[in-house]
């Protein structure tokens, strides 16, 4: 998401911290608004519910440095640093970040953090981390291979990893991809 991207990229240039956040003001368009755009309410699914909110999510990664699988968790979402940050977040859309063909602009995102200082930092996101335009590193892919496992309770020997990246890394090259599914398989 554009949001999570802004404000992560803000926590490192800018050294950014919770406390020091007085307000977030967020622009996207009126699509990714009415999907993800909401004010931020915890109900019967609280883990769906987080997933699609911006503020949650950015309230999430400027608290915790990063956007995990397990931050999406029940025990996560109520954390009442989070939910407390989310009052702080204001989401609006802007007709003027609309793709009309349905591109990826519709996707972009700007962001002002009003510091409890006075300053204020802007941050526009075109694209997305992970979308064309903006392919994720390999290191990136690797975290979030990493997330995936750690996250599914049954994690994979290291050197299955190595071999399962060495595979997808030449996956045009692979004769049969099936050699993947024992790798995946825990011992």
């Amino acid at each position: 998401m554009a949001t999570t991207d802004a404000i992560l990229d803000l926590t490192t240039e800018k050294n950014l911290h919770p406390e020091d956040v007085a307000r977030i003001d967020i622009k996207v368009s009126p699509r990714v608004y009415k999907l993800v755009g909401q004010p931020f309410e915890v109900r019967n699914n609280p883990k769906v519910d987080a997933q699609f909110s911006i503020q949650y999510c950015v309230a999430n990664a400027l608290f915790r440095k990063s956007s995990k699988l397990h931050h999406f968790d029940e025990p996560y979402v109520r954390d009442p640093r989070i939910m407390e940050l989310t009052k702080n977040t204001h989401v609006s859309a802007d007709p003027t970040l609309e793709d009309q063909e349905g591109g990826m602009s519709s996707l972009s995102a700007r962001m002002k953090v009003t510091t409890k200082k006075g300053d204020i930092l802007y941050k526009f996101i075109e694209r997305p981390r992970g979308f064309p335009g903006n392919r994720l590193t390999s290191d990136e892919h690797l975290d979030h291979l990493k997330d995936c496992v750690n996250y599914s309770g049954k994690p994979l020997l290291g050197l299955n990893i190595e071999k399962i990246l060495s595979i997808v890394n030449r996956l045009e090259e692979t004769e049969d991809v099936c050699n993947l599914i024992p790798l995946l398989l825990t011992q």
